[in-house]
């Protein structure tokens, strides 16, 4: 009697991330596309994030998320010039992939310089409302508190030119 015994073996399991893999720039609020790939794994996935370049401490961007190669994030926290991204397979927490360099998060910031807190104005009169602005693109909206305890925000302008100006009539 003869008997051939085989013995088969299951592939690994495989992740690659695909982006952001380094170099990019993002800014504060920017939808992140997370890009990746897998082999023979058809589980869920997580996505953590470095601030601190490969060898830092990497905190939660999503858990248990489906395996289906992209993952929208909106870019927030803190701004880094090391950013990294990982990816583990939940399943096999062993296969994981960073990303290949640094990538940066950079603050998006508005200052308001005139009017400031508690200036009151004569109804009628002109209020030049002046602001400095980084990072920031396209239109800003302007709204009014006309006290520190009301909860109500006024609009005065829903899409304003960003140019630092804006001419109110006080009512």
């Amino acid at each position: 009697v003869y008997m051939n015994i085989v013995r088969q073996v299951s592939p690994s399991a495989s992740v690659t991330l695909i982006q952001p893999n380094g170099g990019q720039s993002f800014g504060e609020g920017d939808t992140i596309s997370i890009t990746w790939s897998t082999t023979n794994y058809s589980g869920t996935v997580s996505l953590s994030l470095s601030r601190t370049g490969i060898g830092g401490s990497f905190e939660p961007v999503t858990n248990g998320t489906t395996n289906d190669g992209q993952y929208s994030w909106v870019a927030s926290g803190n701004a880094t010039t090391q950013a990294r991204v990982k990816i583990v397979l939940d399943g096999a927490p062993s296969f994981n992939d960073v990303s290949d360099s640094d990538f940066t998060i950079f603050d998006r910031d508005i200052s308001l310089f005139t009017p400031v807190a508690l200036d009151s104005f004569i109804v009628g009169s002109g209020v030049d409302i002046q602001w400095t602005s980084v990072n920031i693109t396209g239109n800003v909206r302007i709204e009014l508190k006309r006290s520190p305890s009301s909860p109500v925000w006024e609009l005065l302008a829903g899409s304003a030119p960003n140019n630092g100006y804006f001419g109110w009539t006080a009512t």
